[in-house]
């Protein structure tokens, strides 16, 4: 079954966030671990990606976008508090489209 019938399917945030782990968990030697109460954070020999889902969030849209940026921010300073290394990458996805930085 391909990823966007899967995300078809989807009907909640969580659904959203599960269906993009289980994808993302796929890449070699991948570990998603979720400090910090965030979606995911994708940690790979060459990756450290901070993970965020939503459900219907109309990511083409640029204040959707800042907002979930925002709160990713919120996260990397959880991050920087703690003394730990910042993720390089953030992923952000729903069931319409998805994008990274």
């Amino acid at each position: 079954m391909s990823l966007k019938s899967k995300l078809d399917k989807a009907v909640n945030e969580k659904d959203v966030e599960n269906i993009y782990r289980s994808e993302l968990d796929k890449i070699e030697e991948s570990c998603i671990t979720s400090p910090y109460g965030v979606d995911g954070l994708l940690e790979t020999k060459n990756i450290r990606s901070l993970l965020e889902f939503k459900y219907d969030e109309h990511l083409k849209n640029k204040l959707s976008q800042c907002n979930v940026l925002i709160q990713c921010l919120y996260y990397l300073k959880k991050f920087e508090n703690a003394g730990d290394k910042l993720p390089s990458t953030i992923f952000v996805g729903d069931i319409n489209e998805c994008f990274a930085i």
